[in-house]
């Protein structure tokens, strides 16, 4: 998956009108300071994990190998995934237990991956109901 532009505006955006904020404040400069660090040390976490490169392959069960540079885990779908039009939100549990949420953008994917990603997971939760368990 490549890196989702829409994401890392979004950060670098919401990021810039919270340290102007912080500056136009009548705060101490010790405050605007701290704030300014703060702010800077959360965007550039942020656009580290949005700028990161993940990789994806979804099995034919319930099962997805995911592979970023914090973590390599073979992780299964949870119920709380969901999917629509312009984002798949996938709940995972990794092997040890850890419970985690990926973020597929529709930018970070082409058109053809991303549909097909879609209806991977309804064929995944229709199986799901099927066995009675739900996705």
């Amino acid at each position: 998956m490549q890196p989702s532009a829409g994401f890392t505006l979004i950060i670098i955006v919401l990021h810039a009108i919270a340290l102007s904020a912080v500056l136009i404040s009548t705060a101490t400069y010790f405050t605007l300071l701290v704030l300014s660090v703060l702010l800077l040390g959360s965007a550039a976490l942020g656009l580290r994990r949005s700028l990161s490169p993940v990789t994806l392959h979804w099995r034919s069960d319930t099962l997805l190998d995911i592979k970023t540079p914090d973590w390599n885990s073979v992780c299964q779908l949870l119920p709380g995934s969901f999917t629509c039009s312009w984002v798949i939100v996938l709940a995972l549990k990794t092997h040890d237990g850890k419970r985690k949420r990926l973020v597929v953008a529709r930018d970070t994917l082409d058109d053809s991956q991303f549909r097909a990603f879609r209806v991977w997971m309804r064929i995944v939760a229709q199986r799901a109901m099927s066995d009675g368990s739900s996705v």
